[in-house]
């Protein structure tokens, strides 16, 4: 089953939303390059109910695309991923749980690194509604928090800050580390 759904609001390449939690939907926002172009080592952990997962994953963020490159512990390519004004393109091990795809750790990316405006603008479900105080990002449904984003990144900084990202919907735990190289 796939965790991509229409969405009949939007065209060209961003014509598919990703399901966030039962009933809410996110879709990506047009391609843009960013202020400042940097490359990053990101260690990625968490679980989706009792399976855990880790991967280390090479990002190049530039004027071109959003390239993400992630290798297993054993160094297995595991998923590889870009995104550019052409639109999303992805490859991803067999071996990979299907739960952790490329293009749900994009959403997640997106939705932890770009401005409230930006992930609100993307949202879809009539009871969703994101809600920022301090370091914490949350998305309620029904007064209730299906998704925890912590921390976020303060305005003007690049996302290459360390991260997670839980949502208590699916089950599911991400965490980030992040070793930038360039800005």
């Amino acid at each position: 089953m796939s965790d991509w759904v229409a969405d009949d609001e939007t065209g060209g390449t961003s014509n598919e939303a990703m399901l966030i939690v039962p009933g809410i939907s996110f879709v990506l926002p047009s391609w843009s390059p960013p202020t400042h172009p940097f490359e990053a080592l990101q260690r990625f952990s968490g679980r989706v109910d009792e399976d855990k997962f880790s991967f280390e994953a090479q990002v190049s963020y530039n004027n071109e695309r959003l390239h993400v490159v992630a290798l297993d512990m054993l160094g297995r390519r595991a998923f590889d991923l870009t995104w550019s004004p052409k639109g999303v393109s992805a490859e991803q091990a067999e071996w990979m749980p299907i739960k952790i795809n490329p293009k749900r750790i994009l959403t997640d990316i997106v939705m932890l690194y770009w401005p409230l405006e930006v992930v609100e603008a993307g949202t879809r479900g009539a009871a969703a509604m994101w809600e920022e105080r301090g370091a914490a990002r949350r998305l309620k449904s029904d007064n209730n928090t299906v998704l925890l984003v912590y921390p976020i990144t303060e305005k003007g900084a690049t996302w290459g800050k360390d991260a997670s990202l839980t949502n208590y919907a699916l089950n599911y735990k991400i965490e980030i580390k992040t070793q930038e190289f360039s800005q």
